[in-house]
C-alpha cells in the first residue's frame, strides 16, 4: 500500500477499457499529476507533496492535478513496461474553444526495479479573470526516475515552468524510501530555482513514516520543512515565511 496519495473520490469520469487501452471523460487527474506520483516518495501527499514546487504558476500554486472536461486515452499495461497517455481538457469558455482549454501527455517506462516518466503540460490563457482579461499560458516539462536497490529505493526529478516568454522556474527533487517490514522511512529534499525574481529560491526538506497494521489501514506520521528567501511565497502569504509542518494520523483504505 503507498504511504498516502490522493482519494479515488477527488474524480468524476466515465470511460471504456479493454485491450485498446482506456479512454475516459469528465473531471480527473492529468497526465502529469500522475507521472509526479509514480516518483514522488510521497506519492502527491501530505504537505511533502511535490506539487508545493513542482508545476507552479507566477501566483505561486499548482493548478494542474486534475482536468475538468478532459478527455484522457490511456495505452494497454501489457506494452513492455511502456506506459504514456494524452489529454485534452476544454476550457469551457463561449465562443472560443482555445481559451482555459488544457493539453497533457506522459510517458513512463516500468521494468523491474527502473521507473522513468516524462510528462509535459500546457494551459492556455491560465487563470483568465472574470472580466475576460487572461494571464500568458502557462507550460511546464517534467521528468523523473526511481530505482529500488532493495534495501532503498532512489528518486529523481527536474523540472521547468514557464508562463509567457518571461517566468521561468526550475525545481529540484531527491528523495529515498526505505521499507522494513510494517514500516517505511520516506524522505526527501526540493530545491525551487526561480530564475525571474531576485531572492525568490525556496528550499523544502521532508521525512515520513508509515506502519502498515493491514493490507488496508497504516499509522502516518510527518514532518515537512519550507525555507523560503526574501521574496518566495511557497506555502505563505507573506514573503520570506519559513514554514514548519506536523502531520499524524490513520489511513484507511476502502
Amino acid at each position: 500500500m503507498a504511504p498516502w496519495g490522493p482519494s479515488l473520490s477527488s474524480q468524476a469520469y466515465v470511460g471504456l477499457a479493454g485491450n485498446f487501452g482506456a479512454v475516459k471523460v469528465g473531471r480527473q487527474f492529468s497526465p502529469l499529476y500522475q507521472a509526479y506520483g509514480s516518483i514522488d516518495p510521497f506519492v502527491n501527499g501530505f504537505a511533502a507533496n511535490i506539487n508545493n514546487f513542482f508545476g507552479t504558476d507566477a501566483n505561486n500554486s499548482s493548478n494542474y492535478e486534475r482536468m475538468s472536461n478532459a478527455v484522457i486515452y490511456e495505452t494497454p499495461d501489457n506494452l513492455y513496461g511502456l506506459k504514456a497517455s494524452v489529454a485534452y481538457g476544454f476550457g469551457g469558455v463561449a465562443g472560443d474553444t482555445s481559451a482555459q482549454s488544457q493539453v497533457g501527455a506522459s510517458l513512463g517506462y516500468l521494468n523491474g526495479p527502473l521507473t522513468v516518466s516524462y510528462a509535459y503540460h500546457q494551459a492556455n490563457n491560465e487563470q483568465a479573470g472574470e472580466t475576460g482579461s487572461a494571464y500568458d499560458t502557462f507550460k511546464t516539462n517534467f521528468i523523473g526516475a526511481a530505482y529500488d536497490f532493495g534495501p532503498v529505493k532512489a528518486h529523481l526529478a527536474f523540472d521547468q515552468n514557464q508562463q509567457g516568454d518571461t517566468f521561468k522556474t526550475q525545481d529540484y527533487l531527491v528523495g529515498i524510501t526505505v521499507p522494513m517490514g510494517a514500516h517505511a522511512i520516506f524522505a526527501d529534499y526540493t530545491h525551487k530555482d526561480n530564475k525571474l525574481v531576485a531572492n525568490a529560491d525556496a528550499d523544502q526538506y521532508a521525512v515520513g513514516y508509515t506502519y502498515s497494521l493491514s493490507k488496508r489501514t497504516n499509522l502516518y506520521g510527518a514532518y515537512t520543512y519550507v525555507k523560503n528567501q526574501q521574496n518566495s511565497l511557497i506555502d505563505t502569504d507573506v514573503a520570506g515565511n519559513s514554514v514548519g509542518t506536523v502531520q499524524v494520523g490513520v489511513r484507511h483504505s476502502f
